[in-house]
């Protein structure tokens, strides 16, 4: 990782998986995981996984409070937002490599 962490995928997805054990009975929300926002927080620099909780709360004011302010916003300006967050995740040299 950049952050010179190491990455546990199948810690990641049986967290996920228990998530949504746990939420079931109670009829949340499937629990996914969010490139686009750990894309964001790794840029800004976040060490932890508290920076999470933090966008979390940022983006609910930001539903409560700032959301007239992007009702005339066409979907596509947004979708270009969430696919120009994701693309820094990719690293187009290794396809060119494989070539």
């Amino acid at each position: 990782l950049r952050s010179g962490g190491k990455l546990d995928s199948n810690q990641e997805l049986v967290g996920l998986g228990m998530a949504n054990l746990v939420g079931a009975p109670f009829n949340t929300f499937p629990i996914t995981g969010s490139f686009s926002r750990t894309t964001v927080n790794a840029d800004a620099g976040a060490k932890t996984t508290f920076a999470g909780v933090i966008s979390a709360l940022v983006l609910l004011l930001a539903v409560f409070f700032l959301l007239p302010l992007f009702e005339n916003l066409p979907d596509v300006t947004l979708g270009v937002l969430i696919v120009f967050a994701v693309s820094k995740l990719l690293d187009f040299t290794v396809p060119a490599e494989l070539w």
